[in-house]
This record gives C-alpha cells, structure tokens and sequence, in this order.
C-alpha cells in the first residue's frame, strides 16, 4: 500500500512542477507588459540561455529531465538525416521557436528564394487576406522550381507538404518559445522582413492561447501527411542542438548548391 502511495506522489511531482514553471512564465509574461526595458531585455536572454541549455545538453540527468519535461521527443522523431540537396522546404511550428530566421538562413546558404507566408496570409494591420486570394498566391508559390516556405496557415498545410523535399516542425519547447515572442516584440530583427505592411509585432491573448496549444493542433495532421506522403522527409527541431546538427548538414550541400542554382 505505501508503495503505491509513493509511486502516486512521484507522478505527481513532474505535473506539480509543471504548474510551478508555467505559472513563473506567466508572472515573467505580466511584469513584462508592465516593464519594456533594457533590464527586462537582459532577464529574457537569460531565462532563454537558461531554457536552451537545459533542453539541449545530452548525457546530463538534470538536463534531460527538463528536455523530456517540455519536448518529450522519440529518436525517430529527431532523426536528421538527409541524403539529397532539397530544393523545396516547408518551415512550420510553434510561433517563436525561430521559423523566420532560420528560413533566412537556409535561403542564403542554399540560395534558394524564401517565402514568409504571414506576408500573403494578412493584409495591413493584420486583416486576414480573402481565402481564395491567399490559396491563389500559395499555389503559385509552390508551384515555382524552388522555394523555402516559412510559416503555419494549418488549414492548408498539405499543399506545401505535399510539393515538399523537406519539411521541418519547429517544436520548441513552449517557456522558450513565449520568451522568444517577447524579446521579438522588444527587439525586432529589422533584417527579416517576414510582415506584411503595417503589421507591427504585437502580443495579444489569442497569440500567447495559440503557442500554447500548438503542438495538439497539429499533432493529428502531421500524422496524416506523414502517413500520406511517406517520401517527404520530415524532421522534428526541439532544440538549439538539433538545429545546430542540421545547419551543419546543410551546409554540407552549399557547395553543391552554389554549382546547381
């Protein structure tokens, strides 16, 4: 009986400590719409190095109770490997886990043409564009010899998968990723233009409900496409590690690249 009892309270204790680092996100997220300053600045790159360093680090127990605490993730999952000089790759996940600019960076390694998908899918101020005028500009897109597409639009996610060489799922895990979203908001990068006009960076509840609920809106089409399109490499990037293993493996194709494009 006392066995069971404390076999309980273990698995209490990971949910507890959830609780506990969630809420300490939340008081972060509210002291910071109250102080936009230097100050600030610096805690969020510290609790960000913080974040990263637990979810990145290997061998290490602490680090990989934090890493399976937020991005519980299998090796297939993380599996990296790619074998071709992929000339169509589809960038989706979590806001703030990066997406922007590491579609950026693959465009000037890869000299492949970036498309940032939030520039056709609104208008000024943020005014959704209309559906048919959006699937118009998308299909054209895809449609082109080479592309690096960055951004969700989940409803259609399967025309860019299914078009796709490679296709990588920014999951981070969700503390690094509403830290992110609030240094973007104090410190744009002004070098990637990933906005249509007069959509300033803002931060509203629907954006902060929408990182965090990501993941299980969609866990159940990935599956699907995968499942659809089983010869369309997909990758899983949960931490700066793994993407610091891709980046060296694509930069392994630039030369390639450089002689083909």
């Amino acid at each position: 009986m006392s066995f069971m009892k404390n076999h309980q309270i273990k698995n209490k204790r990971p949910f507890a400590l959830k609780v506990i680092l969630n809420s300490l996100i939340i008081i972060g997220i509210m002291l910071i719409f109250i102080s936009k300053n230097n100050i600030t600045l610096s805690i969020l790159n510290k609790l960000s190095n913080f974040y990263i360093s637990k979810t990145s680090s290997g061998g290490n127990n602490n680090s990989y109770f934090f890493y399976s605490f937020y991005a519980d993730k299998t090796l297939e999952r993380r599996n990296i490997n790619i074998n071709k000089v992929p000339s169509k790759i589809m960038i989706f996940g979590r806001p703030g886990s990066g997406k922007s600019t590491f579609a950026v960076y693959l465009s000037q390694i890869l000299n492949l043409p970036v498309y940032h998908l939030d520039k056709y899918f609104f208008q000024s101020n943020w005014v959704a564009r209309p559906v048919e005028e959006f699937l118009g500009i998308l299909q054209n897109i895809v449609g082109k010899e080479a592309w690096v597409i960055d951004g969700n639009a989940t409803e259609f996610l399967e025309i860019r998968y299914s078009k796709a060489d490679l296709v990588l799922y920014f999951n981070y895990p969700k503390p690094i990723s509403y830290i992110r979203v609030f240094k973007r908001f104090f410190n744009k990068d002004v070098t990637i233009n990933d906005r249509a006009e007069g959509c300033d960076e803002k931060i509203t509840l629907s954006l902060l409900g929408y990182v965090w609920s990501f993941e299980k809106k969609v866990a159940t089409k990935i599956k699907v496409l995968r499942a659809k399109y089983p010869n369309v490499k997909f990758i899983e990037v949960v931490n700066d590690n793994m993407l610091k293993e891709l980046q060296n493996k694509l930069l392994s194709f630039k030369t390639v690249c450089d002689t083909h494009f």
